[in-house]
């Protein structure tokens, strides 16, 4: 993985990464309805991906990889 502008220095923890899926969740309900289960949820990148959890990441598709 090389470095680049979507990869966060320092990973989220545990808790603050829960708490950032909680919050785009909470967005794409609002803007789009419900949400489907997030390809990020099996990604170990997750954690220091500033994509994780966008809406385009359902059913195995991956902005970061884009």
């Amino acid at each position: 993985m090389s470095e680049d502008q979507w990869v966060r220095e320092t990973p989220l923890t545990p808790q603050e990464l829960a708490a950032y899926r909680a919050e785009q969740v909470a967005f794409q309900e609002e803007h789009f309805g419900p949400t489907q289960k997030y390809t990020c949820d099996e990604c170990g990148l997750a954690p220091k991906c500033k994509l994780a959890f966008d809406g385009y990441n359902t059913d195995g598709d991956c902005l970061y990889e884009k």
